[in-house]
């Protein structure tokens, strides 16, 4: 039986292998999805996870599940933006997506990304979000994704130089109207800024008491620890904004995916040293129930 089940398995790492070989060297640009492209770097791991359809497909399954026509939604840490690109696809024409990414070298690719795909609807916002407006210094990495506020020893090694961005509260943000932003249309908030996930909750409190989103927040302890903080601080922005935590388990049945949330007492106990989190707010039903 472990032979029958393992067969499957060596045959879609085989052909995951032919494809990553048809990439060639160069960056291309390629399908990441049915109607979505981005230029793919083979020799940058996130960009091959992207064109196999392998990165993070328990954010995806909650985006499809969550996200409609019409919505806004918010992408802070957008990186290249593959999760913008998706979130934009799902609101549409009629909804709004705000990508926030303050690394200037990731901030290019992902306007690339935005025109190739004609998202019109798709604001990308040159500054980081925090819990107040200044100036702070930014440590550029060499490895994509890797760029912080709070970079982490292992980031630290990989850092080319720093430079100074703005940070702005979304608070402050949609007070001014300095952003295209309806907190009641808000659906799905994604934050993936190592290190910085606490402050920049703390920044939106006013915008997600307003709102009925979905989060989905990555906590990494090294990055949180750099800051000064921890998981249990995430735990603390969520719940001072009426949210509450809820840990993603991804699985799949009969071969199509399928996710399980799982209340948690504290973020501290979760056994791992990067993970994601989910948050809802404490007063709405349960999107998906835990063993279902």
């Amino acid at each position: 039986m472990r032979r029958m089940i393992s067969l499957p398995r060596r045959a879609v790492h085989a052909y995951r292998d032919v494809r990553i070989r048809l990439l060639g060297k160069a960056p291309s640009w390629r399908r990441v999805s049915r109607d979505l492209e981005m230029q793919i770097d083979p020799s940058d791991w996130m960009d091959r996870a992207f064109y196999l359809g392998t990165y993070d497909p328990a954010l995806l399954w909650l985006v499809r599940r969550v996200v409609r026509p019409g919505h806004h939604a918010l992408d802070v840490g957008a990186q290249k933006g593959f999760v913008s690109l998706h979130l934009a696809r799902a609101v549409g024409a009629a909804g709004r997506v705000l990508a926030f990414e303050p690394d200037p070298r990731m901030h290019a690719q992902l306007e690339r990304h935005r025109d190739r795909n004609r998202l019109g609807w798709l604001d990308i916002e040159p500054l980081a979000l925090g819990r107040e407006s200044a100036t702070s210094s930014f440590a550029l990495s060499r490895v994509a994704g890797w760029s912080s506020l709070f970079p982490n020893p292992e980031a630290l090694s990989a850092m080319s130089e720093r430079v100074e961005i703005p940070v702005r509260s979304l608070d402050e943000l949609v007070r001014t109207a300095a952003v295209r932003l309806d907190p009641r249309r808000l659906s799905f908030v994604k934050i993936d800024v190592e290190g910085a996930e606490p402050l920049a909750l703390q920044g939106m409190r006013e915008t997600l008491a307003t709102a009925d989103a979905t989060l989905w927040v990555e906590v990494n302890r090294a990055s949180l620890a750099a800051a000064g903080s921890t998981p249990g601080s995430i735990s603390e922005a969520l719940e001072s904004a009426g949210y509450r935590a809820l840990l993603p388990r991804f699985s799949r049945r009969l071969g199509l995916p399928h996710v399980t949330l799982e209340p948690l007492r504290s973020l501290d106990d979760v056994p791992h040293e990067v993970f994601d989190v989910v948050g809802q707010r404490a007063s709405s039903p349960p999107l998906v129930r835990s063993g279902r």
